[in-house]
């Protein structure tokens, strides 16, 4: 038999000779291709896909996949330009007794194990149509599928590589299974692709122009043995990458591909429209351009981890309802354990939101977001003659009032059940709804207008986070752990100099530590951002100061993790506190309150919650604190 090395070899000569294009000697005289929007049409109307991050490094439990591995850009480099290879024909030794296991209590995994992993990696578990029904059940219409991380190993047969799945003891071409099984069950596959890579010799940001032919014939591979691809997920990093080119010849293998914008850097753009990317935070109201939010389900891990810190069934729905409301998509990541399994936890979450979308999808697929922004209440979302309101706040009362509308509403229909009675004026809408027909989640109501919703301008929120009166407070915890300790109370509110601050924020003058530019170079929101109890803190609590003694009506706060089980909220009263609310399962919590009340401090008490996992820093945690004066 011909041994695969010569296969390969064989078939990257038969690519460079009749099927990759060099960038350098591209065609510049053709007229170049580009992405229309017509190409979003499917994309945003399933609103909903599934990010999987899965590679050799899942053996680790680790969650970190590429950056567990130690040095990974400076002595990578290093070894690059002494163009040695790290991939051993034997395995090492770390590997052939299994010691590499101590990397789970430990960082910072040696090159010369790391690149060794996929001897080890055999995920004989793995069924890809089990996976797709999974995914088809859950409502995602595509997926997004790691073929190379940073690290470059690559989870699909590449000619031009041994560094790949097939070299491993399952030697079976995954992204093949997964991406059939996918198209038999009706989900669209997007392939990410990481543009850096920290294992492959040629990767030289010096010298790209071989890395760059490299990287060409992987996508042609991409897009020329797996069926239809509905687009490319890249992943940022250093290296040029000429863009026209390349997608010249992308778009001539699948025409209607769509791509993300972090291919693109100073010199080279991604011809036609790309979609934005925003990380671990639901992103911001906004038409003009797609967006989509990826997001980690298992901790802030994109790997697997071990199935630490789960998202709960309902953070994942706030999160798909929020992205839905601004005018963007979910890209809900999960990683598989090293056998190729689904954790059961993953899986309730994704069966819940297949649930929620099987009875509410309409009011999320094939929407627009608007034309009322998102606001403490909730957001809109749009179709044809309908304005469908996704009102999670927890009222007071029954009802809700929004801005004015430049449409007769004719009719109200409560999705989650109930009735609504709706009063239109001139100064704004009232829709009362009686308080027991509240759902917990998201009361769901569709307006009918007597025109179109589609062509109606966003109207603004009438409130947002700056106008919380916690901008600029002073921020103190009973306890905090993380490797921001000091600082990490200040970034559950906003500071004043953020608002128009250029990035990166840690580049900004001023008095503020080193540590807390660092953390704040993050917009609140982002999953890095937070405050975190200490382990061994029992009943940890945080407290805002707002200088003076002011008055507010609406509470909102954000929860990191779903840790915490039972809480109060309380108000200073001279030398005592007294509790004005007391609830269970916080997660993502605005009230408006029945009363104002006046007070200089408020206090968030943690009275119960869940500890898991075996790192350090595992109490309870928050990611934003506001107070509102909205009914002034």
């Amino acid at each position: 038999m011909i041994s695969n090395s010569i296969l390969r070899l064989l078939g990257a000569l038969l690519i460079g000779a009749v099927g990759m294009p060099c960038l350098r000697a591209a065609d510049t005289a053709s007229a170049p291709l580009s992405i229309p929007e017509s190409s979003y049409e499917w994309w945003r109307e399933a609103r909903f896909g599934i990010f999987i991050h899965w590679n050799a490094s899942s053996v680790l439990q680790l969650g970190e996949g590429s950056w567990s591995r130690k040095n990974p850009t400076a002595e990578g480099e290093d070894y690059h330009r002494k163009g040695l290879n790290r991939m051993s024909k034997e395995v090492p030794a770390a590997i052939a007794d299994g010691s590499y296991r101590k990397y789970l209590r430990q960082g910072g995994v040696p090159m010369e194990t790391y690149d060794n992993l996929f001897h080890v990696f055999n995920p004989k578990e793995f069924d890809a149509d089990e996976w797709a029904r999974t995914f088809k059940a859950a409502g995602a219409g595509y997926i997004v599928f790691t073929t190379k991380h940073h690290d470059g190993f690559c989870m699909f047969d590449s000619k031009l590589t041994d560094y790949d799945i097939m070299s491993t003891p399952f030697a079976r071409d995954i992204a093949k299974e997964l991406s059939a099984a996918c198209h038999r069950h009706g989900i669209e596959v997007i392939w990410y692709y990481s543009r850096p890579d920290w294992f492959d010799p040629r990767h030289d940001v010096a010298n790209p122009g071989p890395y760059v032919d490299y990287l060409t014939g992987q996508i042609t591979e991409l897009l020329t043995n797996y069926g239809k691809i509905g687009g490319i997920w890249w992943d940022s990093g250093q290296i040029e990458v000429p863009t026209r080119p390349l997608f010249d010849t992308i778009l001539k293998l699948q025409p209607h591909l769509i791509s993300n914008g972090r291919i693109q850097s100073s010199r080279h753009h991604v011809p036609g429209l790309s979609f934005g990317t925003p990380e671990q935070e639901v992103g911001k109201f906004n038409m003009r351009e797609p967006w989509e939010t990826c997001v980690t389900m298992i901790g802030d891990s994109w790997f697997w981890n071990g199935g630490k810190d789960i998202r709960s069934p309902e953070s994942c729905l706030r999160m798909l309802i929020g992205c839905a409301v601004g005018d963007g998509n979910l890209a809900l990541d999960f990683g598989p354990d090293e056998l190729g399994r689904i954790h059961p936890k993953v899986r309730e979450s994704f069966a819940a939101i297949g649930e929620w979308l099987g009875k509410f999808g309409a009011s999320v697929r094939g929407t627009r977001g608007g034309p009322f922004m998102p606001d403490t209440w909730g957001g809109s979302t749009r179709q044809g003659n309908t304005i469908f309101l996704h009102i999670t706040q927890t009222w007071f009362g029954d009802t809700l009032h929004l801005p004015p509308l430049p449409r007769k509403v004719v009719g109200a229909k409560v999705l989650t059940g109930g009735t609504a009675a709706v009063e239109q004026t001139d100064a704004g809408i009232a829709i009362r709804i009686p308080a027991l027909e509240h759902h917990p989640l998201d009361t769901i109501v569709a307006l009918e207008l007597d025109g179109s919703a589609m062509d109606l301008a966003p109207i603004p929120a009438a409130h947002h986070h700056w106008d919380s009166l916690t901008v600029d407070a002073v921020v103190t915890a009973s306890s905090a752990a993380s490797f921001w300790a000091g600082m990490a109370p200040a970034s559950v509110v906003l500071h004043s100099w953020e608002r128009n601050a250029p990035k990166p924020i840690a580049t900004q003058p001023g008095n503020l530590p080193k540590e807390m530019k660092d953390l704040l170079d993050r917009p609140r929101g982002h999953l890095w951002r937070t405050w975190t109890a200490s382990d061994d803190d029992r009943e940890p609590w945080l407290e805002v100061d707002l200088g003076q003694p002011r008055t507010f009506d609406t509470l909102h706060l954000r929860e990191k993790f779903n840790r915490i089980r039972a809480f109060r909220i309380q108000i200073a009263t001279g030398d005592s506190w007294q509790t004005i609310h007391e609830g269970k399962g916080l997660d993502v919590f605005t009230l408006a309150l029945p009363q104002p009340v006046t007070t200089q401090k408020v206090r968030l008490v943690v009275s119960e919650s869940v500890r898991e996992g075996q790192d350090k820093f595992q109490g309870p945690g928050l990611q934003e604190f506001d107070l509102f004066s909205i009914r002034e």
